[in-house]
């Protein structure tokens, strides 16, 4: 079905991204393709989606394609095109936004006790 053509397109943009961090600038994919508190903080809002498809390392490209073929395999062929496209994107956001808070209070200082 159609969700199984946006997992498809999924995993060509997850390999085409970890590609470009060899053929890529590196700061250019650090500046893009990075999500983290100062990015943020910088106005690069778009990193919260773009570092969901970003691999540098072969090993993490390929776990994830497998867990998306997998599991994305499944609820493709269960779920309403739309829906599963819903539910990628908002995978994408939370898992991206909770990375950035998670790294944005490991910097913040301790208090007293």
């Amino acid at each position: 079905g159609d969700g199984g053509n946006i997992l498809v397109a999924l995993c060509a943009v997850l390999i085409a991204v970890s590609l470009s961090w060899h053929v890529l600038p590196e700061g250019f994919m650090v500046r893009h393709f990075t999500a983290s508190p100062r990015a943020l903080a910088q106005g690069r809002v778009w990193t919260l989606l773009t570092s969901t498809v970003s691999h540098v390392h072969a090993h993490h490209l390929l776990a994830n394609l497998l867990a998306l073929s997998q599991v994305g395999s499944h609820l493709a062929l269960r779920i309403p095109c739309r829906a599963f496209a819903e539910l990628v994107l908002a995978g994408a956001l939370a898992s991206s936004t909770a990375s950035v808070l998670w790294s944005w209070c490991e910097r913040q200082p301790s208090a007293p006790s």
